[in-house]
């Protein structure tokens, strides 16, 4: 009898796959310099005022270096810019240009076109059970 594939990874080849998919999704829109983790850590925190790198850091839960080096990528290729704030000159504010926010409604398109490849993949009900199994793993994103 062959030993079960540990639950840990299985959960790591369902992400590769998510991050795959959304590349693909991305790429076709566009976008081709973008990644899920970009997308994750900065661009989805980022609404029409805009954060501070600090606060980034802490939603996103990745340090602030590796943050600020993101954030550095997506201003050169042209996704967000960096001023000042204007309650702390020491600390930046970043948000979204023009094509920042493209880009955001072209992941907001791919996770819609992925979640609709699960259902049909594993149907309505096994989609429902997945939602439900990793609402109870992870809670709900913040």
């Amino acid at each position: 009898m062959t030993k079960p594939v540990p639950t840990h990874d299985l959960m790591a080849q369902a992400q590769r796959e998510l991050a795959a998919a959304f590349d693909r999704h991305l790429t076709a829109a566009g976008f081709a310099e973008l990644s899920l983790p970009l997308g994750g850590n900065v661009l989805r925190w980022l609404g029409d005022h805009g954060q501070r790198v600090g606060d980034l850091s802490r939603l996103s839960g990745v340090s602030k270096q590796a943050i600020s080096q993101q954030v550095r990528y997506l201003a050169e290729h042209g996704y967000v810019r960096l001023a000042s704030d204007p309650g702390d000159a020491r600390a930046k504010v970043v948000s979204l240009t023009e094509r920042g926010h493209a880009s955001h409604r072209a992941a907001l398109a791919a996770f819609t076109a992925i979640e609709e490849e699960l259902a049909r993949r594993l149907g309505h009900g096994r989609l429902g059970d997945l939602r439900a199994a990793l609402t109870a793993i992870g809670g709900a994103p913040g």
